[in-house]
């Protein structure tokens, strides 16, 4: 006589083997017993696994604002929807280092990844990211684990609040440049130097135009670029002052958009005086007859030779009363 016994079951997991069947009794069903009843050994049937396969998909956010959350999602799926909740954690790889793990008997697993940021407008590459591997004490124990290295991608859009994409104020990510004096005071005869800094390397040489209209570039890279200014100048006179500098204007070297740029104050130095000699010396006619001209002349001489023309009339007065009168600026 026939028997049918039930199927192992069909999953997705390797778990082929052996059905075995024996006999527990034979009876005469009219209760009459046999003479010399034997009963035979079990019957056995080799299972052999179907190749039933597992697909891990990758799935990420479809768009994020630059520096937020990217979340992949690792998703098991099989076509007849047998069940996949047999397995430990898996761990899946992907092409960035990202690792997702799915818990033990689950089909599904996250994790997450910063977007990249930066300072510009637009200039947002999108983020592309696939399956690389699967690791995991029970990888092997799928009868056919496929990785869906179908790559994925996430849009990255600008911060809200910058050029194109209205917003609050100032949530744009921020390029400030600012500019130092190097010193708090120098000579007149002496030139002082500025430093010219800006908050963050960029990845663009930046060009800063400072308020004389001097150029200073600071380099891709790198947070800072000196600048030296002219003296003020070596002089007779007193004019003791001030030497301010400021930024009229900073733009990328390559016309990018920066998505919110900030310029600092001006920076000073106070210029002192020198201590520059003009002697003024007295000179006459060596030598006349009686009741001729002396000719009395006063010369005002630096010995650097500085010019000495930025005065208005001076008035010397001999010890004989007489007033030598030098012009202006001369």
């Amino acid at each position: 006589a026939p028997y049918e016994h039930d199927a192992q079951g069909d999953d997705v997991y390797q778990d082929a083997g052996e059905i075995s069947l024996g006999i527990n009794s034979a009876a005469d069903a009219t209760g009459a017993t046999f003479e010399n009843l034997e009963l035979g050994g079990a019957a056995s049937v080799q299972v052999t696994d179907t190749l039933d396969e597992v697909v891990a998909k990758l799935t990420a956010t479809p768009s994020v604002t630059e520096g937020g959350e990217i979340t992949y999602t690792i998703t098991l799926t099989n076509k007849d929807g047998l069940p996949i909740n047999n397995h430990s954690e898996l761990y899946f790889k992907l092409t960035d280092g990202t690792t997702v793990v799915v818990a033990a008997n689950s089909t599904t697993g996250s994790a997450t990844a910063t977007a990249p940021d930066n300072v510009y407008v637009g200039a947002n590459q999108p983020v592309v990211n696939a399956i690389d591997a699967v690791s995991g004490a029970d990888a092997w124990k799928f009868e056919n684990l496929n990785l869906d290295k179908t790559p994925v991608s996430t849009e990255v859009t600008d911060e809200p609040g910058t050029p194109g994409n209205p917003g609050g104020n100032n949530e744009g990510d921020i390029v400030k440049v600012t500019i130092t004096a190097d010193q708090t005071s120098v000579a007149e005869n002496v030139k002082p130097t500025f430093t010219v800094h800006v908050n963050q390397p960029l990845d663009h040489d930046l060009v800063v135009t400072l308020s004389n209209n001097a150029q200073v570039t600071i380099k891709a890279g790198e947070t800072s670029a000196p600048y030296e200014h002219d003296a003020q100048g070596d002089d007779v006179y007193q004019d003791a002052g001030e030497i301010s500098l400021g930024i009229n204007s900073a733009e990328d070297a390559t016309g990018a958009t920066f998505e919110n740029l900030e310029l600092g104050g001006a920076a000073s130095v106070q210029v002192t005086d020198t201590l520059d000699e003009v002697v003024a010396k007295l000179t006459a006619t060596p030598s006349v007859t009686e009741g001729g001209e002396i000719t009395y002349t006063i010369t005002l001489t630096n010995k650097d030779g500085l010019p000495i023309n930025n005065h208005s009339e001076l008035y010397f007065k001999l010890t004989d009363g007489t007033t030598v009168v030098v012009a202006a600026n001369s």
